[in-house]
């Protein structure tokens, strides 16, 4: 007998909330990713939370939060990427690159033209980040991991001061 190890991706609901908890604590080594989806989930910035079953059971979860950006033109909102996890046993089979593109379309149909994360660069610039598409924003996070992916061919480049979400309070 073979084990089905088909990877789906599909929006999060709230019974998976305990077993997403138990992952964010694994990955991370603490609480302050659950903290993060505890605050979102109260809120109203939480814009998607998705989860990736392999085998039947969930290996990953990712959020996007809406952000503000005070920029030239005025207000707008991006898409910002916060948490990613996979289960250490289940790393370096794709399921956190599968949670990245599903997210930044699902980001796309929802309206967003720019998604923003902080993270690892030699990482996230193989989904679509750049720190060059991050050059026009400014925040209070350091420059080298903020990175910036444009969501479709034809916007323009993402430019002003981005703002935090109000649940990345958790972090301070």
């Amino acid at each position: 007998m073979t084990e089905d190890h088909t990877l789906i991706i599909r929006a999060e609901d709230p019974d998976d909330r305990k077993t997403v908890a138990a992952l964010l604590r694994e990955a991370f080594g603490g609480d302050k990713e659950v903290q993060l989806m505890e605050k979102l989930y109260s809120g109203e910035e939480l814009s998607l939370s998705l989860v990736a079953e392999s085998g039947g059971e969930i290996a990953g979860h990712i959020a996007f939060t809406r952000a503000p950006v005070a920029g030239p033109d005025g207000k707008s909102e991006v898409a910002w990427l916060a948490p990613l996890a996979v289960r250490p046993d289940s790393q370096r089979q794709g399921i956190g690159s599968s949670l990245v593109f599903a997210g930044l379309e699902s980001c796309l149909m929802l309206g967003f033209s720019h998604a923003v994360v902080l993270g690892y660069p030699d990482y996230y610039s193989r989904l679509g980040f750049s720190a060059e598409a991050a050059s026009k924003v400014t925040s209070r996070w350091p420059k080298e991991a903020l990175m910036v992916a444009p969501l479709s061919e034809d916007v323009p480049a993402l430019e002003g001061e981005l703002g935090d979400p109000a649940a990345f309070a958790v972090f301070e």
